[in-house]
C-alpha cells in the first residue's frame, strides 16, 4: 500500500455573485495557510438603480417575511422634517415620499488576517456611498430652501477605483 503524504495545509474560497438596491456585487471569503481574507466590491461600478422607500421596505418584507412598515419610517423620520418646514413656512407642508429615492452608489470591504510568529496581522478597508435624490420631495413653490439630494458616504480606503465611484464633494473640483 502507498503512502500519501500532504504538505501544503489545506486552503478554501468561497465566492458569491449577488444584487443589493440595484449594485451588482461580488464577495469571496479565503482560508490561507496563515488567515483569511474577505472581500466585497461592486461588478458594476456605474450604478445609477434608484429605490423608494415602498421599493425598498416591500423588497426588504419579500425577504425577511414582513415586519417593516413604510409607515414607521414615515413617522421616524418625517415627523421632525416635517415640523422644521412648516416653521419656516407658516402652514403644514406634506412630504410626498414616493419622490425620495435612494441610490447606492459603493460598498466595498476587504479584510485581511494573517498570523505570522504568533501575532496577527489585520487590515480592514471599507467604502459606503449611499445619494439620497430628493429634487422633487418639496413642493417647488418653497422658494426659501428644497433639497436635490444628499449623500452619505464613509470610509478608509485610499483605492482610486473605490473613491472615484463614491458620491463624494471635494472642495478641489470648485
Amino acid at each position: 500500500m502507498k503512502t500519501l503524504a500532504v504538505y501544503e495545509k489545506p486552503q478554501l474560497s468561497v465566492g458569491i455573485r449577488f444584487m443589493l438596491m440595484g449594485v451588482d456585487l461580488s464577495a469571496y471569503y479565503q482560508k490561507t495557510t496563515n488567515g483569511y481574507a474577505i472581500f466585497l466590491a461592486p461588478s458594476n461600478l456605474d450604478n445609477n438603480v434608484q429605490l423608494s422607500v415602498s421599493e425598498i421596505v416591500a423588497e426588504f418584507n419579500k425577504m425577511a417575511g414582513g415586519g417593516l412598515t413604510e409607515d414607521d419610517i414615515k413617522k421616524k423620520v418625517g415627523d421632525d422634517v416635517q415640523l422644521a418646514l412648516a416653521a419656516e413656512t407658516d402652514e403644514p407642508v406634506q412630504l410626498d415620499w414616493s419622490k425620495i429615492k435612494f441610490c447606492l452608489k459603493m460598498l466595498f470591504l476587504n479584510i485581511k488576517s494573517e498570523t505570522k510568529d504568533g501575532k496577527e496581522d489585520k487590515s480592514v478597508e471599507y467604502a459606503l456611498s449611499l445619494q439620497i435624490i430628493a429634487d422633487e420631495l418639496l413642493p417647488k413653490d418653497i422658494k426659501i430652501f428644497n433639497v436635490d439630494s444628499l449623500s452619505f458616504n464613509i470610509w478608509n480606503t485610499q483605492r482610486t477605483k473605490v473613491l472615484e465611484h463614491m458620491a463624494l464633494i471635494e472642495p478641489e473640483a470648485y
